[in-house]
């Protein structure tokens, strides 16, 4: 059994929706920065694949959606290249908080703007 878990955290802006695949002994951790608007839905299901792979190869992840995107809270007209950079910011210090292992970024298409 795959531990997951959805959930809400908050971001800079308002509530973003995520899934974490954990492991109490990971080697590793993935962060999959989904790309904007609606190419996230398109894709989620390919990093959901890569996740379970990584986490049979005992590597923790976290797919999430940006604010005003996928089921995140907010409004797409809401939303900034700004609000995102920070939302990304905000995620790899929570993993690095809860976490002392390597962090990884996986980064697809529109989203490579917020690097």
């Amino acid at each position: 059994m795959i531990n997951t878990q959805v959930e809400f955290f908050q971001g800079s802006k308002g509530k973003l929706y995520s899934i974490k695949r954990t492991l109490i002994n990971s080697i590793g951790y993935v962060i999959y920065v989904q790309p904007l608007f609606e190419l996230n839905n398109a894709n989620r299901h390919v990093f959901t694949k890569s996740a379970i792979q990584n986490y049979h190869a005992n590597i923790s992840s976290l797919i999430y959606d940006h604010y005003g995107c996928g089921d995140s809270e907010g409004e797409l007209l809401d939303a900034s290249l700004s609000t995102w950079q920070q939302d990304l910011l905000q995620v790899v210090q929570r993993v690095k908080n809860n976490n002392k292992t390597k962090i990884s970024l996986v980064v697809f298409s529109s989203s490579t703007l917020l690097l």
